[in-house]
């Protein structure tokens, strides 16, 4: 199948979109000390500033699905990159904790529009070059937690961190003029019905869609954890140096990125393999981070590599099987209960590692032991998951 060139422009600006989103939250983090000191805030609001941002974007995906039946994706999206717009410029007027806080919140409800770019990937290419295409939009997202913490402390060392917004805006701007003319509308000759709170229910009871959403949910524990409360570890507890936390972030998600390479050479006959294959990685990579978590921050940190190139080779296929599983349903509203519940469990995984953390004193250890519990708990998942699918005789379709 020949995919037209104004497609993969809509593709690339829709990145960039999703990257501006992301860099908002990792771009302040390595200076949410410092936002911490100017406000004379208590230190755990460093972590829960990432929960505010994370429940911004996970109340709108299923009001959105709604919404998008009725004036289409083109302009929901284009109006979630206004709203990040807006939600950026008056970040920059917070003068306390708690106007920051709300500020983070609408910047984080970004978040809530980037199902729908990945939806229309999901209805506009086959099950391979989809999951392919969505490898390489994680990819180039998850630089973000790579060149987001390298940016932000460079213009902190030097700005006041409010510098960041600007740069983030102009980076909106971009993405909203891209958009705007290269989006193009998702049409269907037999649209599929509204969801309903029915619809909702009757999809959070279907056996395979919860053991991979479930699955999906507790792997992005565990990375935005590391997210959260590694400035604190790094910063507050440690004294460590921007150098170290660069590197340790460099370190982490390098993982995702090579497994997001790795997965370009999948096929429709190993890619269900590759998840037993990924969820063992992780599981060992969480082993590792834990037993080393008090003798060497290095090997640590390392373990978490080792897991996020596990994590990264499995979620994807996962998440095309959620969405083949449920054919009969809208593409949007299968991502937007995903998404929606992806981002509570994260909101809750973090808020329960940052209160461990805290009554730990923020070391690696208590965030290591933390992870290798969730950790276990995927990898049981995974074999459930596996069980499970194998019952329903999937299979992957390839167009040509």
């Amino acid at each position: 199948m020949l995919y037209s060139k104004k497609l993969y422009i809509y593709t690339a600006f829709f990145v960039l979109y999703e990257v501006s989103v992301y860099l908002s939250n990792d771009m302040i983090m390595p200076g949410m000390v410092n936002v911490i000191k100017e406000f004379h805030a208590p230190i755990q609001y460093a972590a829960t500033s990432l929960s505010y941002f994370i429940i911004g974007g996970c109340i709108l995906p299923l009001i959105l699905n709604l919404v998008i039946s009725r004036i289409g994706s083109r302009r929901v999206l284009i109006l979630g990159n206004i709203l990040f717009l807006f939600a950026t410029l008056i970040i920059t007027l917070s003068s306390n904790i708690h106007q920051f806080l709300w500020a983070r919140f609408f910047q984080g409800m970004g978040l809530g529009f980037i199902f729908i770019g990945y939806a229309t990937v999901h209805q506009l290419f086959d099950d391979i070059t989809a999951i392919k295409v969505i490898a390489l939009l994680s990819n180039i997202s998850i630089m973000a937690p790579l060149a987001g913490p390298i940016i932000g402390a460079a213009i902190i060392s030097s700005y006041n961190w409010r510098v960041i917004s600007v740069f983030l805006g102009i980076l909106g701007l971009v993405s909203l003029c891209g958009l705007y003319r290269y989006m193009p509308e998702i049409t269907r000759d037999d649209p599929i019905p509204s969801a309903t709170l029915s619809t909702c229910l009757k999809t959070l009871k279907d056996g395979l869609f919860l053991r991979g959403s479930l699955l999906i949910c507790l792997s992005g524990i565990i990375t935005v954890a590391w997210v959260g409360i590694s400035p604190v570890i790094i910063f507050h507890t440690y004294k460590l140096s921007s150098s170290y936390y660069i590197n340790y972030q460099i370190l982490v998600f390098s993982g995702s990125i090579i497994s997001s390479i790795l997965i370009q050479f999948i096929n429709s006959q190993n890619a269900v393999n590759i998840i037993k294959i990924g969820s063992s990685f992780a599981l060992v990579g969480l082993i590792v981070s834990f037993i080393f978590s008090i003798i060497s921050q290095l090997l640590c940190v390392f373990g978490l590599f080792i897991f996020t190139f596990g994590a990264g080779l499995y979620i994807g296929i996962i998440n095309r099987i959620i969405i083949r599983h449920l054919g009969h349903l809208s593409v949007n509203l299968v991502t937007a209960i995903t998404s929606t519940s992806v981002a509570l469990t994260n909101c809750l995984g973090l808020e329960t590692a940052n209160f461990i953390c805290l009554k730990s004193s923020y070391t690696f250890f208590s965030l290591a032991a933390f992870n290798a519990i969730i950790g276990f708990i995927c990898f049981l998942l995974t074999r459930n998951f596996m069980g499970k699918l194998n019952r329903t005789n999937f299979m992957f379709s390839v167009q040509h």
